[in-house]
């Protein structure tokens, strides 16, 4: 097994990481993750992990693939992504949906991350048209990255043969739910060694018969942008630790969304103005700007204070742009 880059996502408050900080670690990472995939020559899809159980598990993962199957790729990205005590969905699709843009077609990746409520979902297998698989325990953590990858097919891996009678204290031809799978490595890993062999097959060769196919997985009622005239709808996808505003607005969603141009942002009962600035040194200190980040989305902030606390936004809300 190939060694595993790690590279750390962490959060400074409960709300989690800071946009700048995920931006710098996926940025590190690019060089690995350009070159990471299923070459044709491939017997396995390499295996990633992107968990908010930290280093133990996913060292202990790694270890069971390691005697699952010793031949077995790992992908180079361990995402540790730090979340509140109390998961929040949206705020973990958010995550998620970072954490695996850059990654190349031909990967399975385990999204090993805790669901709100605590329910018993099946374990799914999710192939995006992007060509990457994904293992989740629910259709919310990655509801985020299917927007921008779109849904090709989804599975419930119920098929006995994963799951060998006594394995994780199941009866014959019982199916274990996803967080108990989860949390064994060893169970984890055995399915993960049956799945990479299958997943390296040209599409054409692959059987598509991993378990039960799902038409419509539960997904989180995440919005995409709308433009009407010069308007444009969008919705807040995060919110990082110092108060700045992640939108889902892209760069291009509109030719007037330009630097230079002033937005008046209708936020509820708020209306106020911010000019499209390249950094917000741009405007004086306590004053609204929006900015693209990184990965080209919209921010709207405020220099050297907490937009998010001045708008008293909150994940989910909805605000319209206007020239």
């Amino acid at each position: 097994m190939h060694p595993l880059a790690r590279v750390s996502v962490s959060d400074q408050a409960a709300r989690g990481v800071s946009l700048l900080r995920l931006a710098c670690a996926l940025l590190l990472a690019l060089p690995l993750l350009l070159g990471t995939g299923c070459s044709k020559k491939s017997k396995y899809a390499p295996v990633g992990i992107v968990t908010d159980k930290h280093g133990a598990y996913a060292k202990a993962l790694q270890d069971a693939l390691a005697t699952a199957s010793p031949n077995l790729p790992a992908s180079d990205l361990i995402d540790d992504l730090d979340l509140p005590s109390l998961p929040d969905d949206r705020l973990s699709a958010y995550l998620v949906d970072q954490a695996t843009a850059r990654i190349a077609e031909g990967n399975l990746l385990v999204i090993a991350v805790a669901t709100q409520g605590g329910k018993d979902h099946p374990l799914l297998l999710v192939r995006s048209k992007a060509k990457k698989y994904y293992l989740a325990e629910s259709g919310s953590i990655v509801s985020l990255l299917l927007l921008r990858e779109n849904i090709d097919k989804v599975w419930i891996l119920d098929k006995p043969e994963y799951y060998p009678a006594g394995s994780l204290k199941t009866k014959e031809g019982e199916v274990p739910p996803a967080r108990v799978i989860m949390n064994d490595p060893d169970a984890l890993a055995a399915l993960l060694a049956a799945l990479s062999p299958a997943l390296a097959l040209p599409p054409k060769k692959q059987t598509n018969d991993y378990g039960t196919p799902v038409k419509t997985p539960d997904l989180l009622p995440f919005n995409t942008p709308h433009t009407a005239g010069q308007t444009v709808s969008g919705e807040i996808l995060f919110i990082d630790s110092e108060g700045n505003i992640v939108t889902n607005i892209p760069k291009g969603v509109a030719t007037w969304l330009k630097e230079g141009t002033l937005l008046r942002i209708l936020y509820g009962k708020e209306r106020i103005h911010a000019p499209l600035v390249a950094t917000p040194n741009e405007v004086p200190i306590g004053r609204y700007a929006a900015i693209y980040s990184p990965e080209g989305k919209l921010l709207i902030i405020v220099n050297k204070g907490s937009a998010a606390r001045l708008l008293k936004a909150h994940l989910g809300d909805t605000f319209t742009l206007e020239p």
